[in-house]
């Protein structure tokens, strides 16, 4: 199986790159294993639950997906679990799984949204820092 296309160049940071393919491992059912459907549901939250259910599940190894319905957080994690089974396998779905959530991370990190000193208040009036009156 191969994957073409801005998918992989998007995933793996080169825009620029002219269309790349990618040998996949197949993404083969253990003899014991059951089919299943999935439906992802949307919400920041859930689609990190998610993540580590989805893990968990590949890790395993007795469940296979047949199909993936999903919305919102959970159309995200559908997106990198396909790419993912794809190019490597069960393993290779938990990795790209892992790296896509740790970006997030790392972003969310980053925005304007920090915890207040309000919320978290100093322990000792001295480390408020405020300006002296001017006299």
């Amino acid at each position: 199986m191969a994957v073409t296309g801005w998918a992989v160049k998007w995933w793996t940071g080169d825009m620029m790159a002219s269309t790349k393919t990618h040998d996949a491992p197949a993404y083969v059912a253990a003899a014991n294993s059951k089919k299943v459907n999935l439906a992802l549901q949307g919400g920041g939250a859930h689609g990190a639950f998610a993540w580590g259910v989805l893990d968990r599940l590949l890790e395993d190894g007795r469940v296979v997906f047949d199909a993936v319905s999903a919305t919102s957080a959970g159309a995200m994690n559908a997106t990198v679990l396909g790419y993912g089974l794809t190019i490597g396998g069960a393993e290779g779905a938990r990795e790209e799984l892992e790296k896509f959530w740790k970006k997030i991370s790392d972003e969310g990190a980053k925005g304007p949204l920090q915890p207040s000193w309000i919320l978290h208040p100093p322990s000792h009036p001295s480390q408020l820092h405020r300006p002296k009156p001017a006299k």
